[in-house]
């Protein structure tokens, strides 16, 4: 454990670089397929997949053992079923090293990215690890600011790109169409001026404070 907890250490004090523009930034778009929506009550993730926005033909993707079942519906959604969780995923804090070596240096990018990395750090508290603090570009939250008038969700930004649709949660296949998504957006910020990746992420983050009012 100390090996992983080193990890996430230096995780969180490598800074990706603020002022690159948008379109070269180092981002890895990840996603997870969970067992429920709640982690605060349990719900566990049960893969993870993620793949650099630059580097489109590197890619990540683990199952991930938890120790309760993973429900019908879930399954029918997923594809992952109990067997195959049990036969090849790892456990969360061996998923959690490798995961953090790939995506170490870069910002995160989920959709919506809440979602996703409230899994990763009430995990780490439940394992007992340093808490992992990332630098986050919510592609959500960047679609509304940049097509305010569009659904934002991820099947609603397929449809506006027109967009080949793919097999959907899925995390590999999720992480994937999300990172073809948001590199649309990143041409879009520069193209509205935006020069900084910096610039983009505080401008999401304001776009997001402002929605909850």
């Amino acid at each position: 454990m100390k090996k992983v907890k080193d990890t996430i250490l230096r995780f969180n004090q490598i800074l990706p670089d603020f002022t690159a523009p948008p379109s070269e930034a180092d981002i890895v778009v990840f996603d997870v397929e969970t067992t429920g929506f709640y982690p605060f009550l349990g719900d566990d993730i049960i893969s993870i997949g993620a793949v650099p926005v630059r580097k489109p033909q590197h890619s990540f993707y683990e199952l991930v053992r938890t120790a309760r079942s993973i429900p019908e519906p879930i399954i029918e959604l997923t594809g992952i079923d109990n067997n195959m969780m049990n036969a090849e995923g790892k456990a969360f804090p061996d998923m959690l090293l490798e995961f953090l070596t790939f995506a170490e240096g870069s910002f995160l990018s989920a959709h919506p990215a809440s979602f996703d990395v409230r899994f990763l750090q009430v995990l780490c508290r439940r394992w007992r690890l340093p808490v992992v603090r990332p630098y986050v570009l919510d592609s959500f939250h960047t679609a509304r600011l940049l097509y305010p008038d569009a659904d934002a969700s991820l099947d609603g930004l397929i449809q506006h790109f027109h967009m080949p649709v793919i097999r959907r949660h899925h995390a590999l296949n999720d992480a994937i169409i999300t990172a073809e998504v948001l590199e649309k957006l990143l041409y879009r910020a520069e193209n509205a001026g935006c020069h900084s990746i910096g610039t983009l992420v505080h401008e999401t983050m304001m776009k997001k404070k402002r929605r909850r009012r």
